[in-house]
């Protein structure tokens, strides 16, 4: 992940050739998606910006009603500093999205653990790299 060109061509394998960049011009389900994943640098430093979305329902409490949203998560990884930072939108009253329909009785609130384990994992993986190439750099100074 040594330059620009590497980490888009890395990028590419995870994204989802039949999803706009645009979070409202794509069909989502119960599970996230990605839907980009943008390298840029800036005064920052070298960031890669995330998009999740999936489908929840939300219920007005006052109307007794519900209807599914398109509910987006957003994460820049900062590869300097290795860090990470996730944003969403503060909502009450999400819950799990079912095809079938919403029964408020039957609801499950949204789970939030699962999507931040795969990003730790891709963070993880990202950092077992960069040790590999430095090890690569430091044998071919040696020779």
């Amino acid at each position: 992940f040594t330059t620009q060109a590497n980490i888009e061509k890395h990028l590419r394998n995870y994204a989802n050739p039949a999803f706009s960049q645009h979070i409202c011009m794509n069909e989502y389900g119960k599970n996230y998606a990605l839907v980009s994943a943008i390298y840029s640098k800036d005064e920052y430093g070298q960031r890669i910006t995330f998009t999740y979305c999936k489908k929840l329902h939300t219920y007005d409490r006052i109307k007794h009603s519900s209807k599914p949203i398109d509910y987006p998560v957003t994460a820049d990884y900062f590869l300097d500093q290795e860090w990470l930072l996730v944003r969403a939108k503060p909502r009450s009253n999400l819950y799990v999205y079912e095809p079938e329909g919403f029964v408020l009785e039957a609801a499950e609130t949204r789970p939030q653990k699962k999507k931040s384990v795969k990003l730790c994992a891709w963070r993880e993986k990202l950092s077992v790299l960069r040790h590999q190439q430095a090890l690569e750099g430091q044998k071919q100074r040696e020779c």
